[in-house]
């Protein structure tokens, strides 16, 4: 019984711990997301023609790159809010 209790607990607390993350850094997490489905479709589909993959390859780059750049100005945004605060 107290197996089960702490596998509730913990799996409650993940999902605590992943709807702050996402309620913090939406963007972020769908860039990570489409970049992920966008690497796998990549993967699947091997035997297409090559300026069709590389076409795929610089969208996964061009949306990898809003990751970075998206957590950059959440990050900066909140500093900026705590200095006028102050």
């Amino acid at each position: 019984m107290k197996l089960s209790n702490a596998f509730t607990n913990a799996f409650n607390n993940i999902l605590l711990v992943l709807s702050r993350s996402l309620q913090r850094f939406p963007i972020t997490i769908l860039c990570s997301t489409a970049v992920a489905v966008m690497l796998i479709v990549i993967s699947e589909l091997q035997p297409i023609d090559t300026s069709q993959l590389e076409t795929l390859y610089r969208i996964t780059m061009i949306i990898a790159l809003g990751i970075p750049l998206s957590l950059c100005i959440k990050v900066f945004s909140v500093e900026e809010g705590r200095h006028k605060n102050s």
